[in-house]
């Protein structure tokens, strides 16, 4: 190989280098800009089959907020009242909505979904479950309960997300 070829080769491979890390800075500030444009809602407001569900992961006092509304019965839940749970299925909102000592445990799951809402958009619409969790209790413990220790009722829930 020539000097001279050999110089045009080290161009060539410089001019390739500094072209890929062109396209890779440009790649991160779009993809800067495109998160820019994006933001992560924080009130869902949620119904189904006579069934509401307003969740908000911060309220004016900083705390979460979640209101269930299951036919005339409405029910209030805040701050520690609300245990949340990040999984591949999204954030889990569990309260407890019936304690009936040595009978059962009912809890209420909302499942609310990553949402990526653009700042263009004031609200998105979205699709999720809540699940209601029966949990048979007895005062000698779980192997007195005949038959499953837990039922389950889906909740189909529509709504928006802001």
């Amino acid at each position: 190989m020539t000097d001279s070829t050999f110089k045009r080769t080290i161009g060539t491979c410089v001019l390739v280098i500094l072209s890929l890390a062109l396209t890779i800075l440009l790649a991160r500030s779009t993809l800067s800009a495109d998160k820019a444009n994006i933001i992560e809602p924080n009130l869902f407001n949620l119904q189904g089959d006579s069934t509401r569900i307003y969740y908000r992961s911060s309220s004016s006092t900083g705390e979460p907020l979640l209101v269930y509304r299951k036919s005339s019965n409405i029910l209030r839940f805040s701050g520690d009242q609300i245990r949340e749970e990040t999984t591949s299925l999204g954030k889990l909102e569990t309260v407890t909505i019936e304690q009936i000592p040595d009978l059962r445990i009912v809890t209420l799951t909302l499942i609310v979904p990553g949402v990526n809402l653009p700042t263009n958009r004031r609200q998105i619409p979205i699709k999720t479950i809540a699940i209601e969790t029966t949990n048979a209790t007895s005062i000698g413990g779980p192997a007195l309960v005949k038959g499953p220790l837990q039922t389950y009722q889906i909740l189909e829930l529509e709504g928006t997300a802001r």
